[in-house]
Protein backbone atom coordinates (compact mmCIF):
# COMPACT_ATOMS: atom_id res chain seq x y z
CA UNK A 1 0.00 0.00 0.00
CA UNK A 2 2.89 2.41 0.70
CA UNK A 3 4.02 2.04 -2.91
CA UNK A 4 0.55 2.86 -4.16
CA UNK A 5 0.22 5.96 -1.99
CA UNK A 6 3.70 7.17 -2.95
CA UNK A 7 2.61 6.67 -6.53
CA UNK A 8 -0.46 8.82 -5.86
CA UNK A 9 1.70 11.64 -4.52
CA UNK A 10 4.10 11.27 -7.44
CA UNK A 11 1.15 11.37 -9.82
CA UNK A 12 -0.19 14.60 -8.33
CA UNK A 13 3.20 16.26 -8.59
CA UNK A 14 3.98 15.11 -12.11
CA UNK A 15 0.56 15.93 -13.51
CA UNK A 16 1.32 19.60 -13.03
CA UNK A 17 4.30 19.21 -15.38
CA UNK A 18 3.24 16.88 -18.18
CA UNK A 19 -0.13 15.60 -19.35
CA UNK A 20 1.32 12.46 -21.04
CA UNK A 21 3.34 11.68 -17.94
CA UNK A 22 0.23 12.14 -15.82
CA UNK A 23 -1.71 9.69 -17.98
CA UNK A 24 1.11 7.12 -17.75
CA UNK A 25 1.24 7.35 -13.97
CA UNK A 26 -2.54 7.12 -13.67
CA UNK A 27 -2.50 4.00 -15.87
CA UNK A 28 0.26 2.44 -13.73
CA UNK A 29 -1.75 3.24 -10.63
CA UNK A 30 -4.90 1.67 -12.07
CA UNK A 31 -3.03 -1.53 -13.02
CA UNK A 32 -1.42 -1.76 -9.59
CA UNK A 33 -4.76 -1.27 -7.85
CA UNK A 34 -6.34 -3.96 -10.04
CA UNK A 35 -3.58 -6.45 -9.21
CA UNK A 36 -3.86 -5.71 -5.49
CA UNK A 37 -7.65 -5.99 -5.60
CA UNK A 38 -7.38 -9.37 -7.36
CA UNK A 39 -4.97 -10.69 -4.75
CA UNK A 40 -7.19 -9.57 -1.87
CA UNK A 41 -10.38 -10.96 -3.40
CA UNK A 42 -8.86 -14.35 -4.26
CA UNK A 43 -7.13 -14.88 -0.91
CA UNK A 44 -8.25 -17.99 1.02
CA UNK A 45 -7.80 -16.20 4.35
CA UNK A 46 -9.88 -13.31 5.56
CA UNK A 47 -8.22 -9.91 5.02
CA UNK A 48 -9.46 -6.96 7.02
CA UNK A 49 -7.78 -3.54 6.91
CA UNK A 50 -8.57 -0.65 9.26
CA UNK A 51 -7.44 2.87 9.94
CA UNK A 52 -5.90 4.29 13.11
CA UNK A 53 -9.39 4.64 14.61
CA UNK A 54 -9.90 0.91 13.97
CA UNK A 55 -12.61 1.49 11.35
CA UNK A 56 -12.80 -1.16 8.62
CA UNK A 57 -11.48 -0.11 5.19
CA UNK A 58 -11.10 -3.51 3.45
CA UNK A 59 -13.26 -6.60 4.00
CA UNK A 60 -12.48 -9.31 1.42
CA UNK A 61 -14.80 -12.15 0.24
CA UNK A 62 -13.11 -14.71 2.52
CA UNK A 63 -13.87 -12.45 5.50
CA UNK A 64 -17.48 -12.10 4.30
CA UNK A 65 -17.85 -15.88 4.24
CA UNK A 66 -16.08 -16.31 7.58
CA UNK A 67 -18.25 -13.85 9.51
CA UNK A 68 -21.43 -14.06 7.44
CA UNK A 69 -21.40 -10.30 6.88
CA UNK A 70 -21.31 -8.43 3.53
CA UNK A 71 -18.48 -5.99 2.88
CA UNK A 72 -20.85 -3.08 2.09
CA UNK A 73 -22.21 -3.28 5.64
CA UNK A 74 -18.81 -3.58 7.29
CA UNK A 75 -16.85 -0.81 5.55
CA UNK A 76 -16.56 2.06 8.02
CA UNK A 77 -17.68 -0.08 10.98
CA UNK A 78 -15.44 -0.56 14.04
CA UNK A 79 -13.36 -3.72 13.95
CA UNK A 80 -14.59 -4.81 17.36
CA UNK A 81 -17.95 -5.76 15.84
CA UNK A 82 -16.20 -8.94 14.72
CA UNK A 83 -15.61 -10.25 18.25
CA UNK A 84 -17.66 -10.89 21.39
CA UNK A 85 -18.22 -7.82 23.57
CA UNK A 86 -16.21 -9.20 26.48
CA UNK A 87 -13.02 -9.11 24.35
CA UNK A 88 -13.50 -5.76 22.59
CA UNK A 89 -11.79 -3.38 25.01
CA UNK A 90 -8.74 -5.60 25.45
CA UNK A 91 -8.44 -6.19 21.72
CA UNK A 92 -8.68 -2.51 20.89
CA UNK A 93 -5.90 -1.75 23.36
CA UNK A 94 -3.74 -4.52 21.85
CA UNK A 95 -4.01 -2.86 18.43
CA UNK A 96 -3.07 0.53 19.93
CA UNK A 97 -0.11 -0.99 21.75
CA UNK A 98 1.03 -2.74 18.58
CA UNK A 99 0.86 0.54 16.67
CA UNK A 100 3.19 2.11 19.20
CA UNK A 101 5.81 -0.64 18.90
CA UNK A 102 6.85 0.34 15.41
CA UNK A 103 7.01 -3.35 14.39
CA UNK A 104 5.71 -4.14 10.94
CA UNK A 105 3.95 -7.41 11.81
CA UNK A 106 3.01 -9.71 14.67
CA UNK A 107 0.90 -12.69 15.38
CA UNK A 108 -2.15 -11.63 17.35
CA UNK A 109 -3.09 -13.48 20.53
CA UNK A 110 0.57 -14.23 21.26
CA UNK A 111 0.79 -18.00 20.37
CA UNK A 112 -2.93 -18.59 21.00
CA UNK A 113 -6.14 -18.13 19.09
CA UNK A 114 -8.54 -15.21 19.40
CA UNK A 115 -12.33 -15.45 19.34
CA UNK A 116 -14.45 -14.16 16.46
CA UNK A 117 -18.19 -13.52 16.30
CA UNK A 118 -20.30 -14.51 13.30
CA UNK A 119 -23.43 -12.65 12.20
CA UNK A 120 -25.59 -15.42 13.71
CA UNK A 121 -24.00 -14.95 17.13
CA UNK A 122 -21.77 -18.01 16.90
CA UNK A 123 -18.33 -17.64 18.46
CA UNK A 124 -15.41 -19.36 16.74
CA UNK A 125 -11.61 -19.54 17.04
CA UNK A 126 -9.40 -17.48 14.73
CA UNK A 127 -5.70 -17.62 14.08
CA UNK A 128 -4.68 -14.07 13.24
CA UNK A 129 -1.67 -11.96 12.34
CA UNK A 130 -1.55 -8.17 12.11
CA UNK A 131 0.70 -5.77 10.22
CA UNK A 132 0.96 -2.00 10.05
CA UNK A 133 2.20 0.52 7.50
CA UNK A 134 2.32 4.27 7.21
CA UNK A 135 0.93 5.70 3.97
CA UNK A 136 1.13 9.19 2.53
CA UNK A 137 -2.07 11.16 2.04
CA UNK A 138 -2.51 14.38 0.02
CA UNK A 139 -5.34 16.90 0.02
CA UNK A 140 -5.53 20.66 -0.54
CA UNK A 141 -1.85 20.73 -1.31
CA UNK A 142 -0.97 19.11 2.02
CA UNK A 143 0.74 15.74 2.46
CA UNK A 144 0.65 13.72 5.71
CA UNK A 145 1.26 10.23 7.02
CA UNK A 146 -1.56 7.90 8.10
CA UNK A 147 -1.27 4.56 9.84
CA UNK A 148 -3.15 1.54 8.48
CA UNK A 149 -3.51 -1.93 10.04
CA UNK A 150 -4.20 -5.16 8.16
CA UNK A 151 -5.24 -8.40 9.83
CA UNK A 152 -4.98 -11.82 8.13
CA UNK A 153 -7.62 -14.12 9.66
CA UNK A 154 -8.01 -17.89 9.47
CA UNK A 155 -10.95 -19.86 10.87
CA UNK A 156 -9.37 -22.76 12.77
CA UNK A 157 -12.60 -24.35 13.99
CA UNK A 158 -12.02 -27.51 11.97
CA UNK A 159 -8.37 -27.80 12.90
CA UNK A 160 -9.02 -27.40 16.63
CA UNK A 161 -11.86 -29.92 16.42
CA UNK A 162 -9.52 -32.40 14.76
CA UNK A 163 -6.84 -31.71 17.37
CA UNK A 164 -9.37 -32.33 20.12
CA UNK A 165 -10.56 -35.53 18.45
CA UNK A 166 -6.95 -36.60 17.98
CA UNK A 167 -6.27 -35.93 21.66
CA UNK A 168 -9.30 -38.03 22.60
CA UNK A 169 -8.19 -40.76 20.20
CA UNK A 170 -4.69 -40.70 21.67
CA UNK A 171 -6.11 -41.09 25.17
CA UNK A 172 -8.24 -44.01 24.02
CA UNK A 173 -5.20 -45.50 22.29
CA UNK A 174 -3.12 -45.16 25.46
CA UNK A 175 -5.88 -46.88 27.43
CA UNK A 176 -6.14 -49.68 24.89
CA UNK A 177 -2.37 -50.03 24.90
CA UNK A 178 -2.38 -50.40 28.69
CA UNK A 179 -5.22 -52.91 28.44
CA UNK A 180 -3.32 -54.81 25.74
CA UNK A 181 -0.16 -54.85 27.85
CA UNK A 182 -2.17 -56.28 30.74
CA UNK A 183 -3.70 -58.88 28.42
CA UNK A 184 -0.26 -59.83 27.08
CA UNK A 185 1.03 -60.22 30.63
CA UNK A 186 -1.95 -62.42 31.49
CA UNK A 187 -1.40 -64.41 28.28
CA UNK A 188 2.22 -65.05 29.24
CA UNK A 189 1.09 -66.41 32.59
CA UNK A 190 -1.50 -68.55 30.82
CA UNK A 191 0.93 -69.92 28.24
CA UNK A 192 3.42 -70.75 30.97
CA UNK A 193 0.69 -72.68 32.76
CA UNK A 194 -0.33 -74.26 29.47
CA UNK A 195 3.16 -75.46 28.68
CA UNK A 196 4.02 -76.73 32.16
CA UNK A 197 0.98 -77.38 34.35
CA UNK A 198 -1.36 -78.79 31.69
CA UNK A 199 1.03 -80.92 29.66
CA UNK A 200 2.15 -83.06 32.60
CA UNK A 201 -1.34 -84.52 33.26
CA UNK A 202 -1.86 -85.11 29.53
CA UNK A 203 1.37 -87.04 29.23
CA UNK A 204 0.44 -89.06 32.30
CA UNK A 205 -2.92 -89.93 30.72
CA UNK A 206 -1.22 -91.07 27.54
CA UNK A 207 1.46 -93.01 29.37
CA UNK A 208 -0.91 -94.81 31.75
CA UNK A 209 -3.39 -95.65 28.99
CA UNK A 210 -0.55 -97.16 26.95
CA UNK A 211 0.65 -99.14 29.98
CA UNK A 212 -2.85 -100.52 30.50
CA UNK A 213 -3.04 -101.52 26.86
CA UNK A 214 0.29 -103.33 27.03
CA UNK A 215 -0.10 -105.03 30.40
CA UNK A 216 -3.78 -105.93 30.36
CA UNK A 217 -4.39 -106.40 26.68
CA UNK A 218 -5.35 -110.08 27.12
CA UNK A 219 -7.92 -109.16 29.79
CA UNK A 220 -9.69 -106.35 27.89
CA UNK A 221 -12.46 -106.74 25.39
CA UNK A 222 -12.46 -104.86 22.09
CA UNK A 223 -14.60 -102.01 23.41
CA UNK A 224 -12.33 -101.42 26.44
CA UNK A 225 -9.24 -101.45 24.22
CA UNK A 226 -10.88 -98.92 21.93
CA UNK A 227 -11.58 -96.61 24.88
CA UNK A 228 -7.96 -96.74 26.02
CA UNK A 229 -6.70 -96.15 22.49
CA UNK A 230 -8.97 -93.11 22.21
CA UNK A 231 -7.67 -91.75 25.52
CA UNK A 232 -4.08 -92.23 24.38
CA UNK A 233 -4.72 -90.67 21.00
CA UNK A 234 -6.67 -87.70 22.35
CA UNK A 235 -4.17 -86.91 25.08
CA UNK A 236 -1.32 -87.16 22.56
CA UNK A 237 -3.14 -84.87 20.14
CA UNK A 238 -3.85 -82.36 22.93
CA UNK A 239 -0.19 -82.41 23.92
CA UNK A 240 0.79 -81.73 20.29
CA UNK A 241 -1.78 -78.95 20.11
CA UNK A 242 -0.30 -77.26 23.18
CA UNK A 243 3.17 -77.66 21.68
CA UNK A 244 2.04 -76.00 18.43
CA UNK A 245 0.44 -73.12 20.36
CA UNK A 246 3.72 -72.58 22.20
CA UNK A 247 5.61 -72.59 18.91
CA UNK A 248 3.17 -70.04 17.47
CA UNK A 249 3.74 -67.81 20.51
CA UNK A 250 7.50 -68.21 20.10
CA UNK A 251 7.32 -67.23 16.42
CA UNK A 252 5.19 -64.20 17.27
CA UNK A 253 7.65 -62.88 19.84
CA UNK A 254 11.09 -63.97 18.63
CA UNK A 255 13.50 -61.38 17.16
CA UNK A 256 13.76 -61.91 13.41
CA UNK A 257 17.11 -61.11 11.83
CA UNK A 258 17.67 -61.54 8.10
CA UNK A 259 20.46 -63.20 6.14
CA UNK A 260 20.89 -64.78 2.72
CA UNK A 261 19.66 -68.38 2.93
CA UNK A 262 20.65 -71.17 0.53
CA UNK A 263 17.32 -72.89 -0.10
CA UNK A 264 18.85 -75.95 -1.74
CA UNK A 265 21.02 -76.73 1.27
CA UNK A 266 18.21 -75.98 3.71
CA UNK A 267 15.85 -78.44 1.96
CA UNK A 268 18.54 -81.12 1.74
CA UNK A 269 19.17 -80.79 5.48
CA UNK A 270 15.45 -80.98 6.26
CA UNK A 271 15.05 -84.07 4.08
CA UNK A 272 17.87 -85.83 5.94
CA UNK A 273 16.70 -84.79 9.40
CA UNK A 274 13.00 -85.60 9.14
CA UNK A 275 12.02 -89.30 9.14
CA UNK A 276 8.82 -88.80 7.20
CA UNK A 277 10.63 -86.92 4.43
CA UNK A 278 13.32 -89.63 4.25
CA UNK A 279 10.65 -92.31 3.94
CA UNK A 280 8.84 -90.38 1.20
CA UNK A 281 11.88 -90.26 -1.03
CA UNK A 282 9.95 -88.35 -3.66
CA UNK A 283 11.13 -84.80 -3.10
CA UNK A 284 12.57 -83.31 -6.28
CA UNK A 285 14.15 -79.87 -6.69
CA UNK A 286 14.41 -78.01 -9.96
CA UNK A 287 17.87 -76.63 -9.35
CA UNK A 288 19.34 -74.15 -9.01
CA UNK A 289 16.99 -72.70 -6.42
CA UNK A 290 17.28 -68.96 -5.90
CA UNK A 291 18.49 -67.72 -2.53
CA UNK A 292 16.24 -65.66 -0.26
CA UNK A 293 16.73 -63.17 2.55
CA UNK A 294 15.21 -64.65 5.70
CA UNK A 295 15.75 -65.87 9.24
CA UNK A 296 17.19 -69.32 8.55
CA UNK A 297 15.80 -71.10 11.61
CA UNK A 298 12.31 -69.67 11.13
CA UNK A 299 12.36 -70.40 7.40
CA UNK A 300 13.41 -74.00 8.11
CA UNK A 301 10.41 -74.44 10.40
CA UNK A 302 8.03 -73.03 7.77
CA UNK A 303 9.43 -75.13 4.93
CA UNK A 304 9.44 -78.22 7.15
CA UNK A 305 5.73 -77.82 7.86
CA UNK A 306 4.94 -77.42 4.17
CA UNK A 307 7.03 -80.45 3.16
CA UNK A 308 5.57 -82.68 5.89
CA UNK A 309 2.05 -81.71 4.81
CA UNK A 310 2.97 -82.42 1.20
CA UNK A 311 3.95 -86.03 1.92
CA UNK A 312 1.35 -86.60 4.63
CA UNK A 313 -1.98 -85.77 2.99
CA UNK A 314 -2.06 -88.18 0.08
CA UNK A 315 -4.69 -90.70 -0.96
CA UNK A 316 -4.38 -94.26 0.32
CA UNK A 317 -1.96 -96.33 -1.71
CA UNK A 318 -0.45 -93.30 -3.48
CA UNK A 319 3.29 -92.64 -3.19
CA UNK A 320 3.87 -88.97 -2.36
CA UNK A 321 5.63 -86.90 -4.99
CA UNK A 322 6.86 -83.38 -4.19
CA UNK A 323 8.43 -80.88 -6.57
CA UNK A 324 10.12 -77.64 -5.49
CA UNK A 325 11.19 -74.74 -7.69
CA UNK A 326 11.68 -70.97 -7.51
CA UNK A 327 10.94 -68.05 -9.77
CA UNK A 328 11.72 -64.31 -9.58
CA UNK A 329 8.96 -61.85 -8.69
CA UNK A 330 10.51 -58.39 -9.08
CA UNK A 331 12.64 -57.96 -5.94
CA UNK A 332 11.20 -61.13 -4.39
CA UNK A 333 11.57 -64.84 -4.95
CA UNK A 334 8.52 -67.09 -5.05
CA UNK A 335 9.11 -70.63 -3.81
CA UNK A 336 6.71 -73.33 -5.03
CA UNK A 337 6.08 -76.65 -3.28
CA UNK A 338 3.85 -78.90 -5.39
CA UNK A 339 2.43 -82.25 -4.26
CA UNK A 340 0.17 -85.01 -5.57
CA UNK A 341 -1.98 -85.09 -2.46
CA UNK A 342 -5.71 -85.05 -1.86
CA UNK A 343 -6.04 -81.36 -2.75
CA UNK A 344 -7.99 -78.53 -1.12
CA UNK A 345 -11.38 -77.14 -2.04
CA UNK A 346 -11.23 -73.55 -3.35
CA UNK A 347 -13.50 -72.42 -0.50
CA UNK A 348 -10.77 -73.21 2.04
CA UNK A 349 -7.73 -71.67 0.31
CA UNK A 350 -7.69 -68.69 2.69
CA UNK A 351 -9.12 -70.34 5.79
CA UNK A 352 -6.50 -73.08 6.07
CA UNK A 353 -3.89 -70.48 7.05
CA UNK A 354 -5.95 -69.34 10.04
CA UNK A 355 -5.62 -70.59 13.60
CA UNK A 356 -7.34 -73.93 14.37
CA UNK A 357 -8.52 -74.33 10.76
CA UNK A 358 -7.92 -77.75 9.24
CA UNK A 359 -9.32 -79.97 6.56
CA UNK A 360 -11.86 -82.61 7.49
CA UNK A 361 -9.36 -85.44 7.30
CA UNK A 362 -9.67 -88.41 9.63
CA UNK A 363 -6.94 -90.84 10.51
CA UNK A 364 -3.60 -90.65 12.29
CA UNK A 365 -2.54 -87.53 10.36
CA UNK A 366 -5.56 -85.30 10.88
CA UNK A 367 -3.37 -82.49 12.27
CA UNK A 368 -3.95 -79.81 14.89
CA UNK A 369 -5.08 -76.96 12.63
CA UNK A 370 -2.09 -74.80 13.56
CA UNK A 371 0.66 -75.93 11.17
CA UNK A 372 -0.25 -73.63 8.27
CA UNK A 373 -1.00 -70.78 10.67
CA UNK A 374 2.60 -71.18 11.88
CA UNK A 375 3.81 -71.00 8.27
CA UNK A 376 1.82 -67.82 7.58
CA UNK A 377 2.97 -66.16 10.80
CA UNK A 378 6.60 -67.07 10.14
CA UNK A 379 6.63 -65.94 6.50
CA UNK A 380 4.85 -62.63 7.25
CA UNK A 381 7.24 -61.94 10.12
CA UNK A 382 10.09 -62.22 7.60
CA UNK A 383 8.38 -59.69 5.31
CA UNK A 384 6.83 -62.20 2.92
CA UNK A 385 3.48 -63.68 1.97
CA UNK A 386 2.05 -67.14 1.43
CA UNK A 387 -0.71 -68.79 -0.58
CA UNK A 388 -1.95 -71.94 -2.26
CA UNK A 389 -3.34 -73.14 -5.60
CA UNK A 390 -5.28 -76.39 -5.33
CA UNK A 391 -8.33 -78.43 -6.27
CA UNK A 392 -9.83 -81.51 -4.67
CA UNK A 393 -8.17 -84.68 -5.96
CA UNK A 394 -5.58 -82.77 -8.01
CA UNK A 395 -2.87 -82.02 -5.50
CA UNK A 396 -1.74 -78.64 -4.18
CA UNK A 397 0.84 -76.01 -5.03
CA UNK A 398 1.78 -74.02 -1.94
CA UNK A 399 3.95 -70.94 -2.44
CA UNK A 400 5.62 -68.27 -0.38
CA UNK A 401 7.46 -65.11 -1.36
CA UNK A 402 10.44 -63.54 0.37
CA UNK A 403 12.99 -60.89 -0.59
CA UNK A 404 15.52 -62.31 -3.00
CA UNK A 405 19.19 -62.84 -2.21
CA UNK A 406 21.47 -63.21 -5.21
CA UNK A 407 20.41 -64.50 -8.62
Amino acid sequence: MKVLDDLCVETAAECSRSVPECERLESDLAHANARLDGIIKSAMDGIVSMDAQQRILVFNPAAEQMFGLPANRMIGQPIDRLMPERFRAAHGQQVVNFGETGKTSRRMGMLRTIIGLRANGEEFPIEASISQIEVLREADGKIWKEKLFTAILRDVTGRLRLEQELGTTNQELLKRTRDLEESVAELKVFTYSLSHDMRAPLRSMKAFSNILLEETSDKLNAKEKDYLQRISKSSGRMDQLINDVMIYKEISEMPVSAEIVDLEQLIRDLTLEHPRLIAAGGIKMETPLRTVVAHEGLLARCVSNLLVNAVKFVAAGVAPQVKIWTEPRKANVRVWIEDNGIGIDLRFHERIFEFFERLDVSGPDEGTGIGLALVKKGITRMGGKVGVESAVGKGSRFWFELPGGSA
